[in-house]
């Protein structure tokens, strides 16, 4: 029985040491984690600058691209415009001889 109390009263001061000592790693992983919050933001706030920089050049390669369809588009109206006016004109020499 006395030795129960006395490895139970050693057991008391050891949680106080370790209870002051966890206070101070408690404080030391604090600064770590303010440390790595800061480095995580800095890295989210450069990675979206990075991927509003990749957005935009894919809209502008997107526009690019539509406007290059749009002037092949109208190139192929126009010349099936012409080759319409052509035939109208052939037929037409036809039908007179």
């Amino acid at each position: 029985m006395l030795f129960s109390l006395l490895s139970f009263a050693q057991t008391d001061t050891i949680a106080k040491d370790q209870f002051q000592t966890s206070d101070s790693a408690l404080k030391r992983t604090q600064v770590r984690d303010s440390i790595l919050n800061v480095r995580e933001r800095a890295g989210k706030e450069q990675m979206e600058a990075s991927n509003k920089q990749n957005m935009d050049y894919i809209l502008n390669l997107q526009k690019e691209r539509k406007a290059k369809q749009k002037k092949a588009a109208i190139i192929r109206i126009a010349i099936g415009l012409g080759f319409l006016v052509l035939l109208i004109i052939g037929l037409r020499r036809r039908r007179k001889k």
